[in-house]
């Protein structure tokens, strides 16, 4: 509970956590709906890999003019949601 504390504490834009095995760390799920502007970074112990969350709203408008563009703009959207 301390590094909750300690991020709203330091207004942090960004926090790092350490990876323990394949499973994201639990704290992440928290941190982000307690402060959801910030950036996370998961970091594995050896330096080998790292993975970053973010929560953010984003919204975008795109133009369609027919069914077929309206339903390749949502498998674009699905595929890359801040796109």
């Amino acid at each position: 509970m301390k590094i909750l504390q300690e991020t709203g504490r330091t207004k942090a834009d960004a926090v790092i956590l350490t990876q323990e095995g394949q499973n994201e760390p639990g704290l992440c799920s928290q941190l982000l709906a307690v402060y959801p502007d910030l950036t996370i970074f998961s970091v594995d112990p050896k330096l080998v890999s790292t993975s970053m969350q973010q929560l953010r709203a984003h919204r975008r408008t795109i133009a369609i003019g027919n069914e077929q563009q309206f339903v390749r703009a949502l498998r674009m959207a699905v595929r890359e949601p801040c796109g």
